[in-house]
């Protein structure tokens, strides 16, 4: 991380902690990461920029007229684009940057800045991609098995990094489906600060599960980092993402970023699932909080009709087990819509389905028979 969690200290960056905090209701809905990300970094930046080691002297020196802080800020933006920072960059920094100015009663000219350093345009800079199945399954295969489960669960989740690096073990569900993991997302980890819940399918559970019990997490964070008490930081991913990128030479790079980048796996979610899960259901496993598709279930657990649409088409998510259903998964596909057809309630097909992972189909067959004669 550029930032350290020091800055947290400076007394006009807790200003703006405070701010952020007041606005979102509560600690637990502000991320940490994400606040230096988006609020500290540009502050950083400006002090470096200006030849000053922490924001208070940088402050002293505005207020007694040491410094023309227009000018600081016509000039930090345009070192900025000399250290070829991303226009969508240089301008989540200006948002950072305002926020910080205007809690510590520091006026600038924003007209007159704009003048004479306007702020870039917005455009795509990366030219990136999903990636292919092919090259999953080489970065798993030469991923430890952290990376591995990391890799796994945004995979199957489309879940951003920061969600899943601020998971904690009571956050997966292993009891809901015998097939599959149900995760919460609290608030605090979302990108619009809503709870919401999401799947991770077999093949991940298997990995996820070897990883806790390899590693012995009982409880608290996922992903704990290895400097600290405090959850894996999405800086610590990026890296380890970039060296396994570089070790399964797959490293490409687009103006300077991974065309593989880590946040690519949400791409390949929601690609491999299209056609097989309805847009609504996709973006609700995504945690995406669109008007059209706010129904009011978000933050409750997953619906059974969503379970069952995740499970038919999970196989499509699959990278080192066969994306081919089995025969038998097939058999036991058809002997429950037949159940469904035959007019049984979804308490009874429920019944069914748990049946199916214990029994044989001939057996669950006769239990069907049976039922329909009552």
């Amino acid at each position: 991380m550029v930032v350290s969690r020091k800055w947290l200290e400076y007394p006009s960056v807790r200003r703006v902690y405070s701010y952020i905090v007041a606005r979102n209701g509560g600690y637990e809905y502000v991320n940490i990461e994400s606040f230096l990300k988006g609020y500290v970094e540009p502050v950083y930046y400006l002090c470096k920029y200006a030849g000053y080691n922490d924001p208070e002297s940088f402050i002293r020196d505005v207020d007694r007229g040491a410094l023309d802080l227009n000018r600081v800020v016509i000039g930090w933006r345009l070192w900025l684009i000399e250290k070829g920072r991303s226009p969508s960059s240089i301008i989540r920094y200006n948002v950072g940057l305002k926020k910080w100015l205007e809690l510590n009663d520091l006026e600038v000219n924003w007209r007159y800045i704009n003048k004479y350093a306007p702020l870039p345009k917005s455009r795509s800079v990366v030219e990136d991609r999903a990636p292919t199945r092919e090259e999953l399954r080489r970065l798993l295969n030469s991923a430890n098995l952290r990376m591995k489960a990391l890799i796994e669960l945004a995979a199957s989740t489309g879940m951003r990094v920061n969600s899943i690096v601020g998971l904690k073990v009571e956050d997966l569900d292993f009891n809901r489906d015998p097939r599959l993991i149900v995760i919460r997302v609290r608030p605090y980890l979302t990108k619009v600060k809503i709870g919401y819940y999401t799947l991770a399918h077999d093949e991940a559970r298997e990995i996820i599960s070897q990883y806790i019990e390899s590693y012995d997490i009982r409880e608290g964070w996922l992903f704990r980092s290895r400097k600290n008490d405090g959850p894996m930081t999405y800086e610590a991913v990026r890296l380890a993402w970039s060296r396994l990128l570089r070790k399964t030479g797959l490293n490409m790079k687009s103006k300077g970023i991974h065309v593989l980048h880590f946040h690519t796996l949400r791409k390949w979610f929601r690609t491999r699932l299209e056609g097989y899960l309805t847009r609504s259901q996709i973006e609700y496993l995504m945690g995406h909080l669109r008007k059209e598709y706010l129904d009011g279930s978000y933050f409750r657990p997953p619906s059974d009709d969503l379970i069952a649409s995740y499970k038919a088409a999970m196989h499509r998510l699959y990278i080192l087990w066969s994306e081919e259903p089995k025969i038998e998964d097939l058999r036991k596909k058809t002997l429950l819509d037949m159940a469904r057809l035959l007019g049984f309630g979804e308490k009874t097909i429920r019944k069914i389905e748990n049946m199916l992972e214990k029994k044989s189909i001939e057996e669950v067959l006769k239990e069907i028979r049976r039922l329909r004669r009552l």
